[in-house]
């Protein structure tokens, strides 16, 4: 599995980090047998740190992007025009450059 930090940012005792994981599912993951599929799923972790090390963390991934891409949830069949981002990507898809890089 690759990780990306795509942005890193500190101020006083707390660092965000916007990351990108990307790789081939080749274990068991919450319950799911390894299905050999190419995901990227993004996320992001805010950490406070003390005496140099991190003391807490909170972190957001796209888990519902990611169970999708491997296939444990289904997309939906159709997608009200209304909801619709015009300019956001997909957690599924397409892959960065970066990611397909590293994918092979």
């Amino acid at each position: 599995m690759q990780v990306t930090i795509e942005d890193l940012i500190a101020e006083e005792d707390k660092v965000a980090a916007r990351v990108r994981f990307c790789g081939t599912h080749q274990g068991e993951l919450e319950g799911l047998d390894p299905t050999g599929r190419r995901v990227e799923s993004t996320g992001i972790v805010l950490s406070r740190i003390e005496g140099g090390k991190i003391a807490e963390d909170w972190a957001n991934f796209d888990d519902l992007g990611l169970m999708r891409q491997l296939g444990a949830i289904p997309e939906p069949e159709e997608q009200a025009e209304s909801l619709r981002w015009t300019g956001a990507q997909s957690s599924s898809g397409p892959y960065s450059p970066s990611c397909l890089e590293h994918l092979g």
